[in-house]
């Protein structure tokens, strides 16, 4: 076998090997580049930092919605099984709960609110309802949490926890967020 050997040929003979270019940098090469890629650095982590405060001050909307609506699924559910008295007087107090909890954790002195109080402090924090909380199904929720002959019935209930819901969704208030 014999060892290649280079093309001797006249037409090849004055051919150089093709040299490939640099490599073109992602880093801007002028001040006013630099200038616009540190601003939009510095705008995407500002927003990124605004939008994290954000979620982590609405934790407890998530958390009280979550449970709100696990009471809905659980109404539905104990309705099938038409067990109905039990368990509405269970979940009134559950979801008085849940909204009590949520109201002082938007402003600790609304602690010692209970009954009409309590309903325009909630009507307060979200006064472009269409249904007011205080209202015949409020006093109802009220007179149901301390009186227990004075029952919620499963088509009140379920307003109440729609009405609830609404409200965890979309309730104005800032949250204590430090």
């Amino acid at each position: 076998m014999s060892l290649h050997t280079p093309p001797s040929s006249y037409i090849l003979r004055d051919l150089s090997e093709v040299v490939t270019p640099e490599h073109v940098s992602w880093f801007p090469q002028t001040l006013g580049w630099k200038i616009i890629a540190i601003t939009l650095v510095a705008f995407s982590l500002y927003k990124a930092i605004k939008w994290g405060k954000k979620w982590w001050g609405n934790r407890y909307r998530r958390e009280a919605l979550t449970l709100v609506i696990s009471m809905k699924v659980r109404l539905d559910e104990q309705a099938k099984m038409s067990n109905e008295s039990q368990v509405s007087q269970q979940l009134t107090y559950d979801l008085f709960e849940v909204m009590k909890a949520t109201v002082v954790y938007l402003n600790p002195q609304h602690a010692p609110v209970f009954g009409h109080d309590f309903l325009c402090v909630i009507d307060g924090y979200f006064p472009k309802s269409s249904t007011p909380f205080d209202d015949d199904i409020g006093d109802g929720w009220m007179k149901a949490l301390v009186q227990s002959k004075n029952q919620l019935t499963f088509q009140e209930l379920q307003q109440l926890l729609t009405m609830c819901e609404a409200w965890l969704r979309h309730h104005q208030g800032e949250a204590n967020v430090n």
